[in-house]
């Protein structure tokens, strides 16, 4: 289709107004689901909290697509070393796997938790390098 540009306003690179991304994710979303069908988007998490209530440690995923995005694993420094995270892993994995998924990803940077992710299965398939500057950005994925 061709396109007379005087029918345009063609906006300056501003901040993002919320009702402006609202109305771009709800337009692509519908271009997704006529190309690859209906995304049923469904957060999950598990967490970890002291006996007072104060969180601290747990992990956030989205079921998306037929996978699990691990968006989110974080535990409180003076609780790392006793396999809380590999039980948030653990129990994340568990959860999809009743519902059905097989498949995983999640991104780590440089100065986070490669090893340990490697450590529970998880494939290293790219990097970003300098991303954040200085730093490299993992991007892995595990086949339950």
């Amino acid at each position: 289709m061709i396109i007379n540009v005087d029918n345009i306003i063609f906006e300056p690179v501003l901040p993002a107004e919320h009702a402006d991304i609202d109305e771009l994710t709800q337009k692509l979303r519908a271009f997704n689901q006529q190309q690859a069908g209906v995304n049923i988007r469904q957060p999950i998490g598990c967490f970890i909290r002291d006996l007072q209530g104060t969180l601290i440690g747990g992990v956030y995923a989205e079921l998306t697509w037929g996978w699990c995005c691990i968006e989110l694993l974080w535990i409180d420094e003076s609780y790392r070393g006793n396999q809380l995270a590999t039980q948030l892993i653990n129990s994340i994995e568990q959860y999809v796997q009743n519902e059905g998924i097989t498949q995983l990803k999640l991104e780590t940077a440089s100065f986070q938790a490669l090893d340990f992710y490697q450590k529970m299965g998880f494939e290293h398939y790219a990097t970003l390098d300098d991303f954040p500057v200085g730093h490299s950005n993992y991007y892995l994925k595990k086949h339950l």
